[in-house]
């Protein structure tokens, strides 16, 4: 009788170890990773890049915010969008992932565009004509003008201050025109800025760069 009795008693000690491990919740859940700031984050051409920062919290392991692994680079240097991606990986296996997507801009891309531009040269005024401006992708606060005048081959840049709503256009050197018929010229420039309505009202000189030669001009450039 205490045989049977105590087979009974082992039977239940297993039957009950393995009712138990059956019954054990497998950790599938994936450690969840915050990103300060949020998904996109906004960069100015030529600043530092700091990572605005981050938190992982797992259900069983807490937090592994140390055990995060961050890639990607950011380049300041340059305009566009870049990614970070943020992975760590708890005791079970399971691995939380996030991605920060960083854009680097120049803060004068809102003026970047097609104009119309109407030139005044020596007293004579031209019609307008549409004409193209972008911004670097470099050096912040600069835009590029595209055939500036009205010279084919003339794509000087300027500088802008944006609060105090001028531009400068240092004195820059090209040969414009159809080759046969090209002329060495110097540009510079100076502008006042319309911020709400998008109009630049310029003042500049065309110099002959070999002689002192030279035309004064205006144009007003109307963003289309």
């Amino acid at each position: 009788m205490k045989k049977i009795t105590l087979l009974f008693a082992i039977f239940a000690v297993v039957a009950s170890a393995t009712f138990f491990t059956s019954c054990e919740v497998e950790d599938i859940t994936k450690p969840v990773i915050t990103l300060t700031g949020g998904e996109n984050v906004d960069v100015i051409l030529g600043s530092t890049w700091d990572d605005p920062g981050y938190t992982a919290i797992d259900d069983e392991d807490g937090d592994l915010t140390s055990s995060v692994v961050v890639e990607g680079v950011v380049d300041t240097s340059l305009t566009g969008t870049y990614q970070v991606t943020y992975t760590v990986t708890d005791a079970a296996g399971n691995v939380g992932t996030a991605t920060r997507y960083v854009r680097v801009y120049n803060e004068v891309e809102d003026w970047a565009g097609t104009y119309s531009a109407e030139d005044s040269e020596d007293g004579n005024t031209f019609p307008a004509e549409t004409r193209t401006v972008d911004f670097s992708t470099t050096v912040n606060n600069r835009l590029i003008f595209i055939k500036f005048s009205g010279r084919t081959d003339a794509d000087p840049y300027a500088d802008v201050n944006t609060s105090a709503e001028i531009a400068s256009m240092p004195a820059q050197n090209f040969i414009c025109g159809p080759s046969g018929n090209q002329a060495d010229l110097t540009f510079a420039g100076s502008a006042n800025l319309n911020s709400s309505t998008k109009v630049m009202y310029w003042t500049y000189t065309v110099a002959l760069t070999v002689s002192t030669t030279t035309t004064n001009g205006t144009s007003v450039y109307t963003k289309q």
